[in-house]
């Protein structure tokens, strides 16, 4: 079944939310750099690029990377010697000495005009702080995929495409800062797929496409009709469809071979956000990063009547490789076959658990008698080769020679096999020990475990830890780690959950330093994780800080490399530095008595910076994002805020601006949309809200809230919830009347009134047309007569809502599902004529109703 001519890679759909061309390349560089296609170094011989030693000029250093044919590749100045952190002009050539793209940058930020090209024209954008403001671009990121970015108004265009951008492509739409608010997707012809839109509860409506990496074609089609994720179509990678979902016909999917022949096909029911099969054959595929499987079947599964009646799963070569039977869903026979057909293992279950005969699930074969295990034999990951041997009284564990790592003694508790001494060893992919438990007494007393990770390009390390345990229970009473090269990193005791002391050692194992947890006294160190390399040291006397230095990855993190860089250095009998992941200093205090008294103090975690004068903040504050753009600015006086403060947004826009007087918010407070145009304003007294409206930003996908006040009361809220908007009017400050409405739009969806946290009045529910659905009347919370809808999530069996519906001595419920179906209706007469006594069973009830409630 391999197709010919094709050789796919496999690539979701990418996501791009601007253009940052920025520097990146990292270099200590006294001689030629080497380059291969992806910017790796390499040596001459196989080079496609290389780099001369960089130059000084002035405060800046020229960076310049050349073709192996020796023509120029780039060029430009950077104000760093050892990375590429871009000030003013840098252009990039295609090899036939043509512009291939040219910008200006401040601070390693775009700003200026920017030429690109497309199909050999010249494209011109203007770019503010890094970020397009107007134009067009294209550029190439790799990955075999171009992106075309233009603006047009408020509204940005992003094609992601291959080779040709009127070809196979998805095209991204975002509208101010509401990202994807419409995709668009074509074929390899340009032809038209589908669209997927965004509504405004974070869900999709439409369809989305992923594509192969290379060649760039429609890999999978996921279907969101009314914002529900529903089935998928696949596609193998010469463009026939393997697996075609339909749902104008009831719901199935049709499977297909890479010639396009009909091999099987399954029916489903929609249930509880699930599509369940019914009918027919469902198949599986194999799937891997590394090469193209797409088209070998992995397994069969047939259905009848909503029940699994054999499953069949194949080796990469498509023999059988199992075939396992149901009867009634239940299963009962399953039969094992090598790679050359053969039969080597039946098993027989009752009641789904294996009974007689031997079962192979994976790299694991177990065999039975009369229901009871006789032997159970682990194999190493994908071999023959045995790692564990498990019988009714022991697990022998071997290494891939064959010989002995250890024994685990069992016992059979009440037919569960009881681990009660000696060592249970578990194993990784790779077949090498990640984990080793000794037991004594059927309790964990001692926990080895062993972490490998990448520490550069092409080497691994490994890093041991040990947990000892308390006897005859489970709390930890030490935790000692190691270095790399096997000697003791740290030693931590334990008091239930609470560290108490620590040791610090060297590589050497010297001691470092010893800890009090408790009276916070000593010097604590703390490392990088499964690394060998320092975090943290800090010295504390009386819970004091004395002396503290913080490292951080460095900017060399590739492959798990860390390259530690100090970016906190504090000595409370002196002074303290602080800097930059770059090694930049960002500001520098002196202490007085062991408090910080003068200076630019930057808190490292918190990323804010402010001046020092006698121990308190006074002056200019700032707090910056991870890129070191600012996010907040003003002053302090005496350690209180006072005067402007502004707020902006990750993408730099400003979003609010406030007053202070003595720390408290005081006169008006500015609101920004997303055009940069004042929106609303607050004035504040003594940090209260007085007059006007203001906008609290909810850091989600929905809209920020706005609450407007008069007379230091509020009288209006609109929210937004996952339906959409939602008014609120209050009366002395309390809710009194909600309106909320379909999306946001104008179309009521529900009105309602309240006291407190309950309903009380009238609540009315209205369809997309505007038309009254539903009425119904509360007092105090209880429902008194009418229908109202609900939320399904307090009820059993978590129906999507339910329909209540109150005459004068009876109930009735209809809890629903997706789509409007009906799953379950009830009425019942009430005793008394005002309380339920079945319904209630089903957590279904009449009184205490509040707003949250409605559906």
């Amino acid at each position: 079944m391999t197709i010919k001519n094709f050789s796919c890679k496999l690539l979701t759909v990418l996501f791009f939310t601007g253009v940052f061309l920025v520097g990146g390349k990292i270099m200590a560089q006294n001689d030629t750099i080497y380059y291969d296609s992806k910017w790796k170094t390499t040596v001459k011989d196989s080079a496609i690029f290389f780099r001369p030693p960089v130059r000084k000029e002035g405060n800046l250093y020229v960076m310049q990377d050349f073709y192996s044919s020796g023509k120029l590749q780039m060029s430009g100045t950077s104000s760093k010697a050892n990375k590429d952190f871009w000030e003013g002009k840098v252009t990039w050539y295609n090899e036939d000495g043509s512009i291939l793209q040219q910008g200006n940058y401040t601070n390693n930020r775009l700003n200026g005009t920017y030429i690109s090209t497309l199909d050999g024209k010249s494209l011109k954008a203007l770019f503010k702080d890094g970020r397009i403001v107007s134009g067009k671009t294209n550029s190439n990121f790799g990955n075999n995929r171009r992106y075309y970015t233009e603006i047009k108004g408020d509204t940005t265009l992003n094609i992601i495409y291959e080779k040709d951008i009127k070809g196979v492509r998805y095209e991204r739409y975002s509208v101010g800062n509401r990202y994807d608010v419409l995709i668009k997707y074509f074929d390899v012809e340009g032809k038209f797929i589908g669209e997927r839109k965004s509504l405004s509860n974070g869900t999709y409506e439409g369809l989305e496409v992923s594509y192969y990496k290379e060649p760039m074609r429609p890999l999978r089609i996921t279907y969101y009709p009314k914002g529900q994720k529903l089935g998928t179509t696949v596609y193998y990678c010469n463009d026939q469809v393997r697996e075609e979902f339909n749902s104008t016909n009831g719901l199935s999917k049709t499977f297909y071979s890479p010639a396009g022949k009909v091999i099987g096909k399954i029916n489903y029911v929609y249930e509880n956000n699930y599509l369940k099969p019914v009918d027919g054959k469902e198949y599986q595929f194999y799937s891997s990063y590394n090469e193209y499987k797409e088209e070998l079947i992995k397994g069969i599964r047939t259905y009848s009547e909503g029940k699994l009646v054999t499953e069949q799963q194949f080796y990469e070569n498509q023999q059988l490789k199992s075939r396992t039977e149901y009867t009634d869903g239940a299963k009962e026979l399953q039969i094992s076959y090598s790679e050359d057909g053969k039969e080597i293992a039946r098993m027989v279950y009752k009641n789904w658990t294996p009974l007689n005969g031997t079962e192979i699930i994976g790299d694991r074969k177990a065999t039975y008698k009369d229901g009871k295990l006789v032997v159970e034999l682990n194999n190493y990951y994908n071999t023959d080769i045995v790692f564990s041997e498990k019988t009714t009284d022991k697990e022998t564990y071997y290494d891939k020679n064959g010989t002995i790592l250890g024994i685990l003694n069992l016992e059979d508790d009440n037919g569960y096999l009881k681990a009660i001494s000696g060592d249970r060893y578990t194993i990784d992919y790779e077949g090498d020990v990640s984990t080793i438990e000794h037991y004594e007494k059927g309790f964990v007393t001692r926990r080895t475990s062993y972490r490998k990770r990448k520490i550069s390009e092409k080497e691994n390390a490994t890093f041991k830890t040990v947990e000892l345990y308390e006897p005859l229970g489970y709390k930890r009473t030490k935790e000692i780690r190691f270095y790399s090269n096997g000697k003791k990193q740290s030693e931590i005791a334990y008091e239930g959950y609470d560290k108490t002391t620590g040791t610090f050692y060297d590589m050497d194992e010297n001691v470092l330093g010893t800890y009090n947890f408790k009276t916070k006294e000593g010097t604590v160190y703390e490392f990088f994780g499964d690394s060998d390399q320092v975090k943290l040291m800090e010295t504390r006397k009386d819970g004091e800080q004395l002396r503290l230095k913080r490292y951080d990855y460095g900017p060399n993190n590739t492959y798990g490399q860390i390259d530690p860089v100090l970016v906190e250095d504090i000595d409370a009998n002196c002074c303290a530095s602080f800097y930059s992941r770059e090694g930049e200093l960002l500001g520098k205090i002196t202490f007085k008595e062991g408090k910080p008294w003068e200076g630019t103090y930057y808190d490292v975690k918190k990323r804010t910076s402010y001046i020092l004068k006698q121990g308190k903040r006074n002056g200019a504050y700032k707090k910056y994002d991870y890129d070191e753009s600012i996010l907040e600015e003003g002053t302090f006086k005496d350690d209180k805020e006072e005067g402007l403060f502004k707020y902006y947004s990750y993408n730099e826009e400003l979003v609010k601006t406030e007053n202070f007087n003595d720390g408290l918010l005081n006169g008006i407070a500015r609101y920004y949309d997303e055009d940069q145009k004042l929106a609303y304003e607050m004035t504040y007294n003594a940090g209260l809200p007085v007059e006007g409206t203001r906008s609290i930003n909810t850091y989600s996908s929905k809209k920020p809230i706005t609450e407007t006040f008069t007379g230091g009361v509020m009288v209006k809220r609109i929210s937004y919830d996952d339906n959409g908007k939602r008014v609120s009017s209050y009366v002395a400050g309390k809710e009194k009347e909600t309106t909320a409405y379909y999306g946001d739009t104008d179309k009521k969806r529900l009105s309602y009134k309240v006291d407190g946290s309950t309903l009380d009045g009238r609540v009315i529910s209205y369809d997309k047309d505007g038309k009254e659905q539903y009425s119904a009347l509360f007092e105090k919370g209880k429902l008194k007569e009418g229908t109202v809808m609900l939320t399904g999530g307090n009820v059993r069996g978590n129906p999507e809502y339910m329909v209540l519906s109150r005459e004068p001595d009876t109930l009735t419920v209809k809890l629903m599902g997706q789509n409007n179906k009906v799953l379950f209706t009830a009425k019942e007469n009430l005793a008394f004529g005002t309380a339920t006594v079945f319904m209630q069973n089903l957590d279904i009830y009449m009184d205490y109703i509040g707003p949250n409630r409605l559906y």
